[in-house]
């Protein structure tokens, strides 16, 4: 028990050293933002989708609840300790599952963990993102399900308890994003694969049935306990239209590009090359017959894994950066299973040089430029004297803040919707995210009509009006007259434009 706390505060201490860039910045991702306006809103008894509207399952608005309690009140500092908290025990987690499953592994049980926490510095995972999220749950039930096997003797032990909890965190995590399906999926292909493997065939399917049954009781209790909120309140038809019908416009908008589509994979490749390296390993050396029965089928259940990961991440045709962080624990694992038992093989001077040699490979591709960040806003911001460096979403709260006045209203409408909390202005609109309004894809999903949703905006007169300056835009070109007509230009910042209200007296605020 004790090494095990140990052994988390270590995590503990890496996470928070190498995402301390995260802590300087109001925002780092647009979703973040928008999550972190619903959850504020929540704070203030506004249900998820009624006053503003998202398509996301509202576990993710949950976390963000739960981040203004670490942050003492302060919804931003709050994710940014959330999100420490998150990656720490996913690679806690990844740890004990590696320690399961070779228990003689010794120190090198550390390197999944250690692995995961450094790859989510890329892929967007600075930032307070779903994965970051819905990933320590998924960690934390396939350990559950990991745990009730004993290694040695290759059997399974039915433990009801730890199998409704795994059941529960995972039903969790499908409230934070529903394409956690998919790791479900793979989860349960491979406790049907070890219990078809390792006992007769009616044994395994009454095993099987049994341990889902178990599973199933603790994945509803989450999903139940949601539902039956939404219908109290009486918005369940918000939560399913939001959370389905607009998800699968989502899903089924848009054309692939292969082009496009296999730059992202190629990125994926470059940037994560000792992951997709082992990945492609463990298949090489299944091949060659190289490794025990058991080894062989490890490998090829955390590759379905993948590869049902995979599934997942294509499914929307966007390939964000932030969707391939999904791929980490079983790319993570994988690493681990290949490369544990040579460590394990190797003379200790040996053992020495390899890990020295990728300590350095990973800190010179991956940790690196993130602490150049650290060390140059440090720079900028205490020793240059600028405190918004980097972070024109500050310096623009801070211009509009200065005479705002209690109800006035601004609207976000081409630049980062944190302004929205830094000012703690009111917001004009249902959709206070600018890829609702901007994009084509997002305006199909929300469903919002532009020429409708700026005049009910610009009825309640917002008193400052920030955005960019957009060719060819629909919603921009409907925007732009009245920017011309009612508004004045007071700065462009970061390619940003703030407008003021002309007319004061006119502001709801004033009023």
């Amino acid at each position: 028990m004790k090494k095990n706390v140990l052994v988390w505060l270590s995590f503990l201490l890496v996470t928070l050293l190498l995402r301390a860039y995260s802590f300087f910045y109001s925002v780092i991702d647009w979703d973040e933002t928008l999550y972190l306006l619903i959850a504020d809103a929540w704070s203030h008894g506004s249900i998820p989708y009624v006053e503003i509207w998202d398509q996301k399952p509202p576990g993710v608005y949950l976390c963000f609840l739960l981040g203004k309690f670490f942050g003492a009140g302060d919804l931003l500092l709050g994710i940014r300790v959330l999100s420490v908290l998150a990656v720490t025990f996913s690679a806690y987690f990844l740890y004990r599952i590696c320690q399961r499953l070779a228990p003689a592994s010794g120190a090198f049980a550390y390197a999944p963990g250690l692995l995961y926490i450094v790859f989510t510095l890329v892929n967007q995972g600075l930032a307070a993102n779903t994965e970051i999220f819905f990933i320590p749950f998924v960690i934390a039930g396939v350990w559950c399900m990991v745990s009730c096997v004993d290694t040695a003797r290759g059997t399974w032990h039915v433990r009801p308890w730890r199998l409704i909890i795994g059941g529960g965190v995972l039903g969790f995590a499908f409230q934070i994003k529903y394409l956690v399906a998919f790791d479900l999926l793979a989860i349960a292909l491979g406790i049907a694969l070890f219990q078809f493997l390792t006992t007769t065939p009616a044994t395994a399917i009454r095993n099987t049935l049994r341990i889902g049954v178990l599973i199933l009781l603790g994945f509803v209790l989450p999903n139940a306990a949601i539902l039956y909120y939404f219908h109290a309140q009486g918005h369940l038809q918000d939560l399913i239209t939001a959370t389905l019908s607009a998800n699968v416009q989502h899903r089924t908008h848009g054309d692939v590009s292969i082009v496009k589509t296999a730059g992202k994979f190629y990125l994926q490749f470059r940037d994560q090359f000792v992951l997709w390296g082992s990945a492609v390993a463990a298949l090489f050396w299944i091949a060659r017959g190289t490794r025990s029965n058991a080894q062989k089928w490890t490998v090829l259940a955390l590759w379905a894994w993948l590869l049902l990961d995979l599934i997942s991440i294509s499914l929307t045709k966007k390939f964000y950066a932030h969707y391939f962080l999904q791929a980490l624990p079983p790319l993570c694992i994988l690493f681990f299973v290949v490369w544990a038992p040579l460590y394990n093989n190797l003379q200790k001077a040996t053992r020495r040089a390899a890990v020295a040699c990728l300590t350095l490979f990973v800190l010179l591709t991956t940790v690196l430029p993130v602490v150049e960040e650290t060390v140059m806003t440090l720079y900028f911001r205490k020793v240059a004297g600028n405190p918004y460096w980097n972070d024109a979403s500050a310096e623009i709260a801070a211009l509009v803040k200065q005479d705002l006045q209690p109800g006035d209203y601004i609207f976000v409408a081409g630049a980062q919707p944190v302004i929205y909390y830094l000012t703690g202005a009111r917001i004009p609109t249902r959709f206070p995210y600018p890829p609702f309004f901007l994009d084509d894809h997002f305006r199909h999903v929300s469903g919002i009509d532009p020429a409708t949703e700026i005049r009910s905006i610009l009825d309640k007169k917002p008193r400052y009006i920030i955005s960019r300056k957009l060719t060819d835009n629909t919603f921009y070109n409907l925007l732009e007259p009245y920017l011309t007509r009612e508004y004045e230009e007071v700065k462009t910042i970061d390619g940003r434009t703030v407008f003021r209200r002309k007319d004061n007296a006119a502001v709801a605020g004033n009023e």
